[in-house]
């Protein structure tokens, strides 16, 4: 029961300390304050690519434990994020490693705490910043946000690639920018930073990336979901239920 029931208090959400007399020592039940919490963080979604199935994952749902210790320095980055301005976090792996829903979690967690977000795709970024008609207003969200999430990277198969090399001036621009002005981005990949790609992405891309790697290194996932899930484990419904 709340304590805003027990105190008897004519205000739904808030406890009466004085009791008999309403107009004194009124204050906020914990219920209240919870709802809205997560009034607040559902108002952080909205623009961010994240949705409200992200605000309920944690570091307990991750399956496997080659790379459970990346969870480590991911609480880190989260508890300490002002400390990680102007860095670059790559999360690399095969193909349903986890590293998306590991840094959907991190998005997540972030907008609780009041952060911004935005969690997209290279080629949405691409995309965007190929329109002229909204360049502008797509690079200031992607320079603005506290942290970019940027998935589907670097990687041929999951974007188009222009023969021309029309796609990179946009994206590099963007890349350094954030840097210039000290906003952390998060890449998720399936390539590893030293495969990629020159002839595609652009070997002063690829330095640029590499030189500043926060703590000059990135996280390898290699725990499959499908494969680490059992019969007495969670399946993706219970992971996600209401």
């Amino acid at each position: 029961m709340c304590r805003c029931i027990q105190s008897k208090s004519p205000l739904k959400g808030y406890v009466l300390i004085v009791p008999n007399d309403p107009t004194k020592g009124i204050v906020k039940c914990t219920c209240l304050e919870k709802r809205e919490s997560d009034m607040h963080s559902r108002a952080g979604l909205s623009n961010s690519g994240l949705t409200e199935r992200d605000l309920i994952y944690t570091p307990e749902d991750y399956l496997g434990v080659k790379s459970r210790r990346n969870l480590a320095f991911c609480e880190k980055f989260i508890n300490e994020f002002g400390a990680y301005s102007g860095y670059i976090v790559y999360f690399y792996g095969a193909v349903g490693t986890q590293k998306s829903t590991v840094s959907r979690w991190i998005g997540a967690t972030l907008i609780k705490q009041g952060r911004t977000v935005l969690y997209t795709s290279q080629q949405a970024i691409i995309n965007n910043l190929m329109d002229f008609s909204q360049e502008k207003d797509w690079m200031k969200i992607y320079r603005t946000r506290d942290l970019l999430i940027i998935d589907e990277v670097f990687d041929a198969d999951k974007s188009v690639v222009y023969s021309t090399g029309n796609h990179l001036p946009h994206f590099d621009r963007l890349i350094r920018e954030r840097h210039a002005s000290q906003k952390p981005i998060l890449f998720i990949s399936n390539i590893a930073p030293g495969d990629i790609d020159i002839k595609k992405f652009g070997s002063g891309l690829k330095d640029y990336m590499c030189r500043n790697l926060i703590y000059g290194n990135a996280l390898e996932f290699k725990d499959n979901y499908v494969s680490e899930l059992s019969g007495d484990r969670k399946t993706a419904t219970d992971l996600f239920s209401f």
